[in-house]
């Protein structure tokens, strides 16, 4: 046999009925872990299941019990119809007990739940040597032999009447140290066991209840003391499988030391006596519940100060006997988020508390499995102190906000006094620049920003005399230069106030343009700010759409054809685009010329 034939045959072929990646990866990596080499063909519906079953008899089947339109019953109903000789294991994280025996009474061989997945490999090989030995499914010996040898765990094949060892992997002489299968052979598990367990009890004795308890259940796992040859004691978990050979009955026992996992438990018990001052001297409230029923296994020092309680009181209540929340009705959808996605957040707790003045809480909650059990873990965190702290916060920025706003007013005011015509023309700039940034998705702040950056993009002008302001006639190159300075009159006059956006470079930049042709500095491109780009088209559309002292207006349609023959030269695209969609297609209309707040 070559290499390569080897290492096929020492393959399982499985076929696995299993809709979550993750579920097939944990499954195969447990499977290796055990050393058994497996060939997987995975089906998530039932088409895709027979598919894979008419293609190649697999050496077994191993399904979830939920799998969304082709659950477990339905595989084993089909597998047991047509495939009946095929081993049949359930690996299943929700299946019950009484699924699971009904299961087995219709035809499955046995059950593994996942997070005991240490279980799978030698409950797999139970069910394909209990296959083969009935002469249904593995043929060939030496195949056997491979499958046999490459398990990591020591494996013994025991025969009546003594229960003594027949057969032996690798991993059985290297765990007893023995040199051959014929030192182990002839030798039952009492043999190779002290006289008495740690805990006293006589090894003759316990073992003879192991014993019963396997042959009457199909299978027995428990912790055992073993000696090696050589007389050292170690500690192992022993799995003894019952197999049904036609009119005979054999015992297999999956040996595994587990002296790393219990100096590892050793280390978890000092683990949980540190996370047991953690909880105790934490100062978020913790609550332990049964997964189950939701009931208070465990409470902390913090949430018994918090909530007035004794911790003693609060075990066996639920949540909203003990003042979480006001009714069951509320911790109801609760428990049923937490069982099926395992996390919960609430942010809007208000408890109670002995002086009257109620807590402000985070309620954080996990459901998860801790050993054998599904326990919830409820952290409540008091934020009353930051919650007040958020309050004033809002407050002070509500009363500096309203000081902006009024400093802007003043501002406006003092413009529209020298000059009525600018106060009108920025408040429809600042109207219009906000619809332009509201269609560009902008956030609410930002919106904000720019719309009272455009009441006082021209605020300069106070520096720019009136008469050329509202001089009837053109002016001349020299009164154009003294007017282009507003921009930086602006940007002096502003940069001294703390906005919260951006206002005075925003009104510094507003006359710049893209290829660098604007003023004051001769900006491009990314160079002007998004809020300034965003004045600049609302700027012009504005003002050719308005009458001046010196001119009549041309018209608002002439001020869209003029930013849109500016598009990607002098203006930006998309804030052209914003406001053409504006006027064309929304119905948008400048506002009339009133008082800005």
């Amino acid at each position: 046999m070559t290499s390569a034939d080897e290492q096929q045959d020492s393959q399982l072929d499985l076929v696995v009925v299993e809709d979550s990646d993750l579920d097939v990866e944990m499954l195969t990596d447990a499977l290796h872990d055990a050393g058994i080499n497996i060939v997987i063909r995975r089906a998530n519906n039932e088409v895709a299941f027979r598919a894979a079953m008419e293609q190649k008899i697999p050496d077994a089947i191993l399904a979830d019990w939920t799998v969304p339109g082709f659950p477990g019953a339905r595989a084993l109903a089909v597998a047991h119809e047509s495939y009946g000789k095929v081993p049949f294991l359930f690996v299943s994280g929700t299946i019950s007990e009484a699924s699971a025996f009904e299961a087995l009474r219709r035809g499955a061989v046995d059950y593994v739940y996942k997070h005991q997945l240490e279980k799978l490999g030698p409950a797999l090989l139970r069910a394909v040597l209990e296959a083969r030995t009935q002469g249904t499914l593995i043929q060939s010996e030496e195949r056997y032999r491979l499958l046999f040898e490459g398990f990591r765990d020591a494996l013994m094949l025991l025969a009546p009447p003594n229960w003594q060892c027949l057969e032996g992997n690798k991993a059985s002489l290297q765990l007893f140290g023995a040199n051959s299968l014929d030192v182990l052979k002839g030798l039952s598990l009492l043999d190779l066991s002290p006289d008495l367990q740690p805990n006293g009890a006589s090894s003759a004795q316990a073992g003879k209840h192991k014993l019963e308890a396997a042959l009457k259940e199909g299978h027995h796992q428990f912790e055992w003391q073993f000696r090696r040859l050589h007389g050292d004691n170690f500690p192992a978990e022993v799995e003894l499988l019952r197999l049904d050979v036609n009119a005979s009955t054999m015992l297999l026992a999956a040996i595994r030391d587990i002296t790393e996992r219990q100096q590892s438990s050793q280390n978890l018990f000092d683990s949980e006596e540190r996370y047991r001052g953690l909880f105790e001297s934490a100062k978020d409230g913790i609550l332990i519940l049964d997964g189950e029923s939701g009931h208070i296994t465990q409470a902390n020092p913090f949430i018994s100060e918090m909530l007035g309680m004794d911790m003693n009181d609060m075990l066996g209540k639920s949540l909203w006997e003990v003042g979480l929340f006001t009714d069951r009705n509320q911790v109801e959808p609760i428990l049923k988020e937490l069982k099926e996605i395992g996390y919960v957040r609430r942010d809007d707790l208000h408890l109670p508390s002995k002086n009257g003045n109620p807590h402000e809480v985070v309620f954080i909650s996990n459901r998860y499995r801790a050993g054998q059990n599904l326990v919830i873990q409820c952290n409540i965190r008091d934020i009353t102190d930051r919650k007040t702290a958020e309050r004033l916060a809002i407050k002070y920025q509500s009363e500096t906000m309203q000081s902006l706003h009024q400093i802007v007013a003043a501002l406006v005011a003092l413009n529209e006094a020298r000059d009525p015509y600018t106060a009108g023309h920025e408040l429809r700039v600042s109207e219009l620049a906000f619809a332009i940034a509201m269609e560009l998705n902008l956030s609410a702040h930002l919106c904000e920003g720019i719309r009272i950056t455009g009441l006082v993009h021209d605020i300069g002008k106070f520096t720019i005399p009136a008469e050329i302001l509202t001089k009837p006639h053109g002016i001349s190159p020299q009164e154009l230069a003294l007017l282009q300075t507003h921009a930086q009159a602006g940007y002096e006059a502003l940069r001294q106030i703390k906005f919260p956006w951006p206002v005075a470079e925003a009104v510094w930049q507003h006359h710049e343009r893209l290829d660098g042709s604007g003023y004051p500095h001769g900006l491009k491109g990314d160079q002007i700010s998004l809020e300034a780009r965003i004045l600049a088209v609302a700027d012009t559309v504005e003002a050719m759409a308005s009458n001046r002292p010196y001119r009549v207006s041309p018209g608002l349609e002439a001020g869209l054809a003029a930013v849109e023959s500016g598009i990607g030269t002098l203006f930006d695209a998309s804030v052209v685009t914003a406001c053409l969609r504006l006027f064309r297609e929304k119905n948008y209309s400048l506002p009339p010329a009133q008082g800005a707040f």
